[in-house]
This record gives C-alpha cells, structure tokens and sequence, in this order.
C-alpha cells in the first residue's frame, strides 16, 4: 500500500502535490559576494549582502553555490504553465530515529502544527529509496516553468494518490490562509487557566513561560487587555519539580 503513483503521465505532466528531486536551491547561507570591478569594499558574510539590497536597492553580483534539494510542486494546477514561475516546498528528510516512531512523530509535529505535512518513504523503482519526509511549508523558492519542463523526465518523482492529495492541498491552503489569531479569542478565563496547567505538566518551566506570553499578546490583539489581570497565572511561578 503507497500513497504514490510513480507512473509519469505524458497527458497531465505536473500536478500540485507531484515531487520532484535534484531541484536547484539557493541558499542565502551559501552566498559569497563578488568583487566589484571598481575595487569597492566586499564582504563574505550573506548578512551583509542582504543588508545592502535593503538599505541600497543596488544590484550586487554574486559568486554562490547552488544546491539540490528534493522538493514538492505547490503552485496551483491552472497556474503550472507559461509563463508563470512554479512554486516548490522542499522535503526534509526525518532522522531515522523519528521515522521508528511515526505514530508519536504525528502527534507532536504534525498534528500540532500547520507548519509540516508528512510524507512516507519513497520507493521509486531505480531511484534510491528516500524519506520519509515532512513539507516544510514555510520555506517556498520558485523556478521557471520553462526549465522544470524540460527536465520533467530526470527530476519528476511521484504524484501522490486521491485523497491523500487533496489532505496537502487542504493543510497547505490553511497554512497560508491562517488568521494571525488563533481560537483562543474563544476561550473563557478559567478555560485559559486549565489549559495552561496541563500545558505546565507536558512542558519545561522555559516553555510554560513562552506559552504564556504568546497567550497574552494574542489576548491584547483581540482587545481581551483586561483578562490578562483577571487571570490566574500564579501557576506558572516555578517550582522545585519544575
């Protein structure tokens, strides 16, 4: 049982969902600045080469590296065409570790995030078995249609299978659909309470104090600026066990 068809389709070559390897990426922390022809000072660090573009607006020449990465097709099927570029979101292997344990890998990354979306190991015929990975949605890059086309047979991996499909179209569009405030907005003072004492019991004292500072600031956003005094955050004062 797989959720990939590995089976190139010469009639719909590319589909949002589809994955592809040996896709070029550039990284910012691989850049190294040319020398300018007019002897200007140079820098090494990629810092200062997007500090510059941000204070200057100046075109810089650069020498960099380019490294390959497998990624995911992300852009919309009526857009995967001339002449828009295609929107792809690299996979990042899962350390064999976390594979062992899948079942708790959903729970605690998947589930409890929209940032990841998690895909099983690769076993596509001649090609090296790969995975598993989760889709890091948060990390696009583009390349030209033009381009991936015409490399589609040595870079095209899989399409994943109906419905699993339409679970990363569906997580995907949340993630870049989401409200800057999330469903506490709802929450009653002492629901607020509770939750933040079973959040104490699963987490470290550092994480706990995070927590509650994130729960504050979304509390001002949505004007809730007077429950923050009535709520009894006493329990995040540490103790000895903690």
């Amino acid at each position: 049982m797989t959720i990939f068809d590995y089976n190139f389709d010469k009639d719909c070559p590319m589909k949002q969902g589809d994955i592809f390897c040996n896709l070029p990426y550039l990284s910012f922390d691989l850049l190294v600045k040319s020398t300018y022809e007019d002897d200007k000072p140079t820098y090494n660090q990629s810092k200062d080469i997007i500090s510059e573009v941000l204070t200057t607006g100046d075109i810089i020449q650069i020498e960099t590296f380019v490294t390959s990465t497998w990624g995911i097709l992300a852009s919309q099927d009526c857009d995967i065409r001339d002449p828009f570029d295609l929107i792809f979101l690299p996979l990042k292997e899962i350390s064999p570790s976390v594979a062992e344990s899948t079942l708790n890998y959903f729970n605690q990354r998947v589930r409890d995030t929209t940032r990841f979306f998690y895909l099983p190991i690769i076993r596509k015929p001649n090609l090296e078995i790969a995975g598993p990975f989760h889709v890091q949605f948060n990390m696009p890059f583009i390349l030209p249609y033009a381009e991936i086309e015409k490399n589609l047979r040595s870079s095209w991996v899989a399409r994943i299978k109906e419905p699993s499909r339409i679970m990363l179209v569906g997580k995907l569009t949340h993630f870049f659909s989401r409200p800057p405030i999330d469903e506490l907005i709802f929450a009653e003072n002492y629901e607020i309470e509770n939750y933040i004492k079973n959040f104490k019991k699963k987490n470290k004292f550092e994480l706990v104090v995070e927590k509650i500072e994130e729960i504050k600031r979304v509390l001002c956003k949505c004007g809730r600026e007077k429950d923050i005094d009535r709520i009894n955050f006493e329990i995040l004062k540490k103790t000895p066990s903690s």
